[in-house]
């Protein structure tokens, strides 16, 4: 039984060093303003990993482009910034092997467009 958790082991191993894994970081952004957080946007983590290993760990880091960052970005995230203004949003994803903890891939998805933000309006 041992050889055989062993031989498993050294399969996977070996297995993992010949997949290419391919990062694919990626997000969606929308303005959420409201009267209480009048300059707010979502983010939605649209990020994607192909031939990653089961036993892969993902991290993700959110630049906010006004000089401040949210490590481990996933799912949805709220900023509010403190002034209308362009900022240009970029995600940076790192894939681990966790038996490892070698770098399998790393890339970073900067928004094409620059988020501009401008005051929350209410309608009358």
């Amino acid at each position: 039984m041992k050889k055989q958790v062993l031989f498993l082991f050294a399969f996977l191993v070996a297995l993992n060093s010949f997949a290419q894994v391919v990062c694919n970081p990626s997000f969606t952004w929308s303005q959420t303003s409201n009267s209480q957080n009048p300059y707010q946007i979502s983010v939605v983590n649209t990020s994607t990993v192909t031939g990653a290993p089961v036993f892969a760990y993902i991290t993700y880091s959110m630049n906010w482009g006004n000089g401040t960052s949210w490590i481990n970005a996933t799912g949805t995230s709220v900023r509010n910034y403190t002034s209308a203004g362009t900022y240009a949003l970029a995600l940076t994803m790192h894939v681990y092997d966790s038996l490892t903890n070698t770098l399998l891939c790393t890339s970073t998805y900067n928004a094409v467009s620059y988020t501009h933000l401008r005051a929350h309006e209410t309608l009358m």
